[in-house]
């Protein structure tokens, strides 16, 4: 299974049996060098909902599985992914995925990169161009946390806007799940990845 969407699945939608949770996520796209960095922030450990052999153990090893993983999301002929990583941050366990778009040039304009990047992902990602600027509509579950665009809040969604020539995207939600146990102790522990 690719990597990503077992990553997207567990941290976002918590549908797996057992659960691994973040309390924030970071974006970053530079359409000039066409990186784009994806952090999930404060990896966490929980029961599922059906879980009958939940172990905050095997959350790890399927967390490190997928650091390991060959499996890329994008198409790549267009994205190289550059790293993935579990890295300490202050008292949390955080992970980061970067990706290199080969041409951002070859896609219309920024909207374009930012729906390919984001495919299967409009539910919770809803980008549009509208009279020019760039628009991305959140669900009201994933409140921004920050942004380098102007934050719209409505009843019933989040609304980043950025112009439409804006070479830097960046925008932090929170999660929408917390609770659970940190999986810090697991990567302090781990000779393979703190050697």
């Amino acid at each position: 299974m690719n990597w990503l969407k077992i990553i997207v699945a567990l941290l976002m939608m918590g549908l797996l049996s057992s659960c691994i949770l973040n309390t924030s996520q970071r974006f970053s796209y530079n359409h000039k060098t066409g990186d784009l960095v994806t952090e999930w922030i404060d990896l966490r450990s929980q029961k599922g909902r059906n879980d009958k052999d939940y172990s905050i153990e095997k959350d790890w090893e399927e967390l490190k599985q997928m650091l390991h993983s060959d499996d890329s999301e994008h198409d790549e002929n267009v994205v190289d992914l550059i790293n993935r990583e579990l890295y300490q941050d202050g008292d949390v366990l955080s992970g980061r995925i970067t990706w290199r778009v080969r041409c951002p040039d070859c896609f219309p304009g920024v909207i374009d990169v930012m729906r390919y990047l984001h495919k299967g992902e409009e539910k919770s990602y809803r980008f549009e161009d509208i009279r020019g600027d760039m628009f991305l509509f959140l669900p009201k579950g994933r409140r921004v946390i920050e942004t380098n665009g102007e934050v719209l809040e409505t009843s019933k969604n989040w609304v980043i806007v950025w112009p439409g020539d804006a070479e830097l995207i960046e925008f932090t939600i929170r999660g929408e799940h917390t609770g659970g146990k940190s999986l810090l102790p697991f990567f302090l522990n781990d000779e393979e990845l703190n050697p």
